[in-house]
C-alpha cells in the first residue's frame, strides 16, 4: 500500500506542470467605453478638398485581454443619424437615402471575427465584419492598444486605429454621387477608444 501511495504521488507530480500549462485561460475582462474620451471619424475628399467628420453616438461590448486574444472580441453599433461630417451642406445630404438612408438604416455594426497579435508590442489586428446600408463585408483594423491601471484600481485602455473602406462597396452615394469625380470612393476610418474596466487586467 505505501509503494502504490508513493507511485502516485510520483506520477502526481510529474504530471502537474503539465496540467498547469494546458489550464483555461481567465476570461478577458470586460470594457466600457468611455464616450466623452472617445472618437469615431472618418476622412474623404470632396472634389478635390479633404474633409473630417465623425459619428457622436456609438457603443458596444467589448471583451479584451492581451493573454487571451482568442476570446478577446469587440461588437460596436453606431448610430448613423449622428454622423457630422463638418459642413450644413453634407450634414444634410448623408442621412438621405442617397447617402446613409438613416430612416431605413438607422445603424451601422462592426463585429470581430478574431483579434491577434501585431507585429510590434501593443499593437494588434482586428479582422471582422462591417455592415452599412446592411451591406457586410469583410474588415481589417490594425491597431495599438495600451492599457494602465489608476490608483483606484480601475484599468484603462487606450485605442488607436485605421482602416480604409470604399464607400460604393457599401451603396454610400447613389445616383449622381456614384462619381467618384466629386466624392472619392475611398475613406479612411479613424477609431480613438478609451475603455476602462475595474477587472484585474495584466
Amino acid at each position: 500500500m505505501r509503494l502504490q501511495t508513493i507511485l502516485l504521488s510520483l506520477v502526481f507530480f510529474c504530471a502537474a506542470p503539465a496540467l498547469a500549462a494546458t489550464a483555461t485561460p481567465a476570461a478577458p475582462s470586460n470594457w466600457t467605453i468611455v464616450r466623452d474620451a472617445s472618437t469615431l471619424g472618418f476622412e474623404g475628399v470632396q472634389m478635390g478638398a479633404p474633409f473630417q467628420g465623425h459619428f457622436s453616438s456609438f457603443d458596444g461590448i467589448i471583451a479584451f485581454d492581451p493573454d487571451n486574444l482568442p476570446a478577446s472580441k469587440a461588437d460596436i453599433t453606431i448610430e448613423t443619424g449622428s454622423v457630422d461630417a463638418g459642413s450644413d451642406d453634407r450634414n444634410k445630404s448623408l442621412p438621405s437615402k442617397d447617402w446613409f438612408n438613416t430612416d431605413s438604416f438607422p445603424e451601422a455594426h462592426f463585429v470581430t471575427r478574431s483579434i491577434t497579435m501585431g507585429l510590434d508590442q501593443n499593437q494588434y489586428v482586428a479582422r471582422g465584419d462591417l455592415t452599412i446600408r446592411n451591406v457586410t463585408l469583410p474588415i481589417t483594423l490594425p491597431f495599438t492598444l495600451v492599457i494602465t491601471k489608476s490608483d483606484s484600481g480601475e484599468s484603462f485602455a487606450k485605442m488607436n486605429g485605421e482602416a480604409v473602406i470604399n464607400r460604393l462597396d457599401y451603396g454610400v452615394g447613389q445616383g449622381e454621387w456614384t462619381d467618384t469625380k466629386s466624392v472619392e470612393n475611398q475613406v479612411k476610418i479613424k477609431v480613438s477608444l478609451t475603455a476602462k474596466s475595474k477587472q484585474g487586467t495584466k
